[in-house]
């Protein structure tokens, strides 16, 4: 269906993988529609072992395209081949973060349909560490029961046969994630055996050996293997799937009570896939503020203040966060780690490409919380799927404004007409509604006054576009001095870049919590927040200053200019 090419990032010189349509494959409605529900499905899993989505659209020739990011290695069943069976550790340290990936996956309601070892890849990083990376959701089955695969019309079984559960060959059956337990357990079978539990000469004889022949047993082939390797294969593997495990954590858990066994060995230690280097920290900008978040005073203050005594949230489930970065801006794994460190339980960030997906994720109750900026946050409440937990404070403002800028043909405001406008997308409050409010304020239609107008998805990327020529106008946020004094930008200093105008205080960007969350569990958030001892982690993270108490009656202004 697609062809993978390494290219290279012509502003950033990153390396990535792109994923185009295969020439063959044709540009049918169908071909566009599986292509690019397979790159969305991808982007909402924000785990350090799924392969990430940068970046989708369409090329000059209309031809759909997927940029990922570029994983260095092989894929498991490539390995298998050349070095054969992994030991028993050392296949428990690759499917561990792999169950805890699909269990992510299920939990927004993504069913994969083809776990195998070929969609396993072994990604080495630079100094030699590997980490399992789960690819290719190019048959996933959806929450809204959506199947996207290889094979579509009314009666096709979508999937590898050889990895396929049961109850995929009756289409009567509604799908579940048990079926992706089950390949788990066809694909750990064979990393531990050296061959699949089952096999055929033909479909038709392969099926009827995963409905009716007896499952062997691993230790049969590999004697070594222990008679509690049997009993979690023969689970994983049961035909009856209510004999199954019930979701992938029960699974993962099957997996660490093994792993802690005496019996088993520990895994040595050159094959080490579960140990992360250090997240690498980011350096500042030239036009980052050089002071620190604490002034030293205000450290040494904290030193000897104790986290306040609150309210506790104590859910049954891990608790979901929804954020958007559309080209990887933020690194969600750390971002993970603080949440649950500042909550004081386990979170999982969910990367989306836009706003709006973000907030109708929170009106179907896919998320507990969720990172919106202003107007995406005027929007979740409109349609009534947020509430309000903190606001955030970076700079020490808890608003920003926005800055109008003007590239080297557009030196003053007087000079933007037949311009061509750059803009971030249409849920950015600094990088394209205010700005467009402010020229309105001063007389100025933006739809009759500039050449062009388009999205570019990023502030990056509206600052490449100034910066090369390719656009004349753009926005970006900013935070202003009571005496006009800019003291943040979202742009970086660059020959002919002009500030055309600044818009009044914006009001900042929220940390909302969805409607099933409930208030005593809000106001139990919002304590822990507010404590600046307990919230430390998780401001350093973001590179803010502080959470702040705020109110949905502060953005009623900005709702009220922008309706």
């Amino acid at each position: 269906m697609s062809t993978v090419h390494e290219a290279e990032h012509v502003v950033s010189r990153r390396r990535v993988a792109l994923k185009l349509v295969a020439s063959d494959a044709g540009l049918s409605e169908e071909t566009v529609r599986r292509f690019m529900r397979e790159a969305r499905s991808a982007a909402r899993l924000t785990h350090p072992n799924v392969v990430t989505v940068l970046d989708m659209g369409c090329d000059e020739a209309g031809r759909p395209y997927v940029v990922q990011e570029l994983l260095v290695g092989e894929d498991l069943k490539r390995h298998l081949t050349r070095e054969g069976r992994l030991s028993l550790p050392d296949a428990i340290a690759v499917f561990e973060p792999i169950l805890d990936a699909l269990a992510l996956a299920h939990d927004n309601g993504i069913i994969h349909r083809d776990v195998k070892p070929a969609n396993v890849f072994l990604a080495q990083s630079h100094t030699g560490e590997i980490t399992p990376k789960l690819v290719d959701f190019g048959v996933v089955k959806t929450r809204a029961g959506e199947s996207i695969g290889n094979l579509t019309q009314a009666g096709a079984i979508i999937g590898t046969p050889q990895y396929m559960a049961p109850e995929q060959l009756d289409e009567t059956i509604d799908l579940d994630g048990r079926v992706d337990v089950w390949a788990a357990g066809v694909s750990l079978f064979e990393v531990l055996t050296g061959r699949p539990p089952l096999s055929g000469r033909s479909f038709m004889e392969l099926m009827h050996a995963v409905l009716f022949l007896p499952m062997p047993r691993a230790s049969d082939l590999v004697p070594e293997l222990s008679p509690e390797v049997d009993a979690v294969l023969e689970k994983a593997l049961a035909r009856d799937r209510d004999e199954r495990y019930e979701d992938m954590r029960a699974f993962a858990a099957a997996l660490a009570t093994l792993s802690r066994s005496s019996s088993v060995p520990r895994r040595p230690s050159a094959w080490d896939v579960t140990r992360r280097p250090p997240a690498p920290s980011a350096s500042p900008s030239a036009d980052t503020p050089s002071a620190p978040l604490l002034v030293p005073a205000e450290r040494d203050a904290l030193r000897h203040i104790q986290p306040a005594r609150v309210a506790t949230v104590r859910p049954t489930r891990r608790w979901r966060v929804g954020i958007v970065a559309p080209t990887r801006e933020l690194e969600t794994y750390p971002l993970a780690q603080a949440l649950t460190q500042t909550l004081g339980f386990r979170c999982d960030v969910l990367r989306f490409l836009s706003y709006g997906e973000l907030v109708a994720a929170m009106s179907e109750d896919a998320l507990e919380l969720g990172w919106l900026p202003p107007v995406a946050f005027i929007r979740a409440r409109t349609v009534r799927a947020a509430r309000l937990v903190v606001g955030i404070e970076r700079s020490g403002q808890s608003g920003y404004a926005s800055a109008l800028v003007g590239g080297r043909a557009v030196p003053t405001l007087s000079a933007i007409a037949g311009a061509r406008a750059a803009w971030v997308d249409g849920w950015s409050a600094a990088g394209y509604l205010v700005p467009r409010m402010v020229l309105r304020s001063r007389g100025l239609d933006p739809d009759a006054l500039f050449a062009s107008q388009g999205f570019l998805g990023s502030y990056a990327a509206v600052y490449s576009a100034l910066s090369t020529g390719s656009a004349d106008v753009g926005a970006f946020y900013c935070a202003v001095s009571p005496d006009g004094k800019l003291l943040r930008k979202g742009w970086r200093s660059a020959e002919g870049l002009n500030v055309l105008a600044v818009s009044d205080p914006i009001p900042g960007d929220t940390l909302s919590a969805a409607r099933r969350v409930r208030p005593e569990e809000v106001e139990a958030l919002r304590q822990l927040l507010l404590d600046p001892v307990r919230a430390a982690p998780l401001l350093a993270t973001l590179d803010a200053t502080r959470f702040v108490e705020s109110s949905p009656a502060n953005y009623l202004a900005l709702a009220r200019a922008l309706a």
